[in-house]
Formats: structure tokens, sequence, C-alpha cells
């Protein structure tokens, strides 16, 4: 009996310091400090090389898709503190089409901290990282410094845009502010473009006034178009050949129909270029002057207004 009470006694004194013990390795377990204390401001660590984006659409750096793949995001870790502990991060890649629908979008994830004095301290802080992120889980050594961007096909003079933010996953619960680096590319592709259009022209001037011709109200063209080498936007000055003077697009005869050969001044791409409108490429509209070689009548020379759509 006395035995008993004697080590009930022991174990009531162990206790308290048992309790202590786990607080203590508690605490120790926290000085690697898993739980973000602070999200810091990505444009202090945060940068894109080896060429940065525009910050909006219409500033976006034109680029060879050769000179895309080989965008990395890199991380200034001189620039994070001990105390600030891991940063996760979120790479969204958004590929748009030259037209403006979006055709992709791809999403990669990183996580990186402060640089530690000693290369095996930093190896160490990362096989803990990995294990508190995925069980088990294998991080790559290169991640914590730099990620490269993926990109799958990409669309001649299409827009990528670059979101880096930090990772909601592990930050929804912080006390944080909106935090975020966007830039934006265009890739590079064929300079030359073209385009089938239905148009309604207006005879101003005709050489050949004598030899009256009635023009019909429609014409069909293929236009040749050459591109901006930065924005794969066209220019305002095109050619193109086709049907003029007509009533359908096969209606070519002597009573007005005939061929042409188009040097046109699209006002509505003028207009988007000068004035940084969004008006659709499917329409023109503006002066053409038109050698035009009718049937059963002298050829001549035109200058005319003309509207125009491409179905």
């Amino acid at each position: 009996m006395v035995l008993k009470i004697t080590l009930l006694s022991i174990g009531f004194f162990l206790c308290p310091l048992t309790l202590q013990t786990q607080r203590l390795a508690t605490s120790e377990e926290q000085k690697g400090e898993f739980v973000i204390r602070q999200i810091v401001p990505l444009e202090k660590f945060v940068g894109i090389t080896p060429v940065e984006g525009g910050l909006n659409e219409k500033s976006a750096v034109a680029l060879e898709k050769s000179e895309l793949s080989h965008l990395v995001i890199n991380f200034r870790r001189d620039n994070l503190r001990e105390e600030d502990g891991p940063q996760f991060i979120k790479i969204t890649t958004t590929l748009t089409k030259r037209e403006g629908n979006v055709y992709d979008k791809i999403t990669q994830y990183a996580f990186t901290f402060a640089k530690e004095a000693i290369p095996d301290s930093e190896d160490a802080r990362i096989r803990m990282y990995a294990q508190k992120i995925v069980p088990f889980g294998f991080v790559s050594r290169r991640k914590i410094d730099s990620v490269d961007v993926h990109l799958d096909s990409l669309s001649d003079w299409g827009v990528v845009k670059i979101d880096v933010t930090p990772d909601e996953e592990y930050t929804k619960y912080s006390r944080r502010f909106q935090s975020c680096r966007t830039w934006y590319y265009r890739t590079k592709g064929n300079r030359w473009e073209i385009a089938f259009f239905l148009g309604i022209p207006k005879v101003l001037y005709d050489t050949e006034k004598r030899d009256s011709v009635a023009y019909g109200n429609a014409s069909v063209m293929l236009r040749l178009f050459f591109l901006d080498g930065e924005t794969g936007s066209r220019y305002p000055l095109n050619i193109g050949i086709g049907t003029f003077g007509i009533s359908t697009p096969i209606d070519v005869s002597k009573n007005g129909g005939g061929f042409v050969i188009s040097l046109f001044l699209d006002v509505v791409q003028l207009l988007n270029t000068n004035f940084n409108l969004d008006l659709s490429s499917r329409f023109n509209g503006g002066l053409e002057v038109t050698p035009f070689f009718p049937i059963d009548h002298r050829a001549r020379l035109l200058v005319n207004v003309r509207i125009g759509i491409s179905p």
C-alpha cells in the first residue's frame, strides 16, 4: 500500500514536467514556423527574366515563341527575412488568341523563403517544408529560387498574361493585403495576312465617264494585309483583287461588272491604330483607288468609298 502511494506521488510530480517538455518540443518545432507570419509584397522579391513584360494588354511586349519559352519567374530571396517565413506563390498563365478569346489557362505553384547562411541548413528547411505540404513529398531545390513559366501551344499574335499572387490555399485565413504582379506578352507570328471581304462601293471619280458603265452595288475582294511587327495589327493601307460593279458575287457581265485591283485606305483600322479604339477587324471602311477592267468596256481608274465585312 505504501509502495502504491509512493508511485502515485512520483507520477503526479512528473506529470507537469512531461507537459512542460511537450510545450518545449512544440516551441522547438515552431522555430521553423510553418505558419506564415507575414505575406511579403511580391514587388519586393518576385521578378521575371530575361524580358519584363508590359503592364497591360496595350503595352504587351512582342516576343518570338522561342523567346517566350525561356521566361522564368525568379525569387530575390536576399530581400526576405527569416521571420517572414515561407512565401507560397501561385503562377497563372492565361493564353488568349488574337481575337480575344481565352483558349488555355495554366496554373503552377511554388514556395520560397529567406536564404540560409549554411547550405545544409537550407536543404534541411526545404525537406521540412516539403514534408509539411505533402507527406513523403519532394520539392525541387531549383524551384526555391526560380520557376520556368509553363507554356503550351502559342497562337500567332495572341496575348500571354502571367499573374503571380500569394497562394490562396495557404493565405486565405491570414491577415493580408492584395498583392499581385502581372506581365503581358504578345506572341509574334506571320507578318502577312489574307482575308475575304464583301463590300458596298460607291464610285466618286471615273476616268472614262464617256464610256458609261452601270455599276452595281456589290464587290467581292480578297485582301492582303501587312501586320505591325509589335502588335500584330493590320496596317491601314492594303491591297486586294476581286470583282467590282456587280449586283451579286457571280454577276460579272457586260452590263457593268468587271475585275479590279484595289489599293485601299482603311479608315476603321486607322482609327484603331491612332486612337486605341477596339473596332473589329471584320469590318472595314474607307477610300480606295482601283484600276477597273469591265466586260466590253474600256479599262479605267476609279476612286471609290467602300464599306465591307469579312464573313
